[in-house]
């Protein structure tokens, strides 16, 4: 037998294909782990704020709406940056 069989008889070309198709499942295994994971993360903090907090804090007003708004009234627009001297202005 050929040294670069495996014990099943299996040829260089069927071991390869093997080898990149189950690290091809286990690396799906572990994006599903970590997208389901992530998914019941949020389902549950989901679940503990509809739950556990008080009703008037769920109806309030967003807070960083008027944070926004009192950054906004610092900061009127953009700030114009003056070209360094010696460039061209229009190229």
């Amino acid at each position: 037998m050929n040294d670069d069989s495996m014990f099943s008889g299996m040829t260089r070309k069927q071991r390869l294909r093997a080898e990149v198709a189950y690290l091809m499942a286990k690396g799906a295994g572990a994006a599903a782990a970590v997208f389901f994971g992530i998914w019941l993360l949020i389902a549950f903090l989901s679940w503990f704020g509809s739950t556990f907090l008080p009703e008037d804090s769920q109806l309030a007003e967003d807070p960083a709406s008027q944070a926004f708004r009192d950054l906004s009234a610092q900061n009127p627009g953009p700030v114009a940056i003056p070209a360094p001297p010696g460039a061209a202005e229009d190229q």
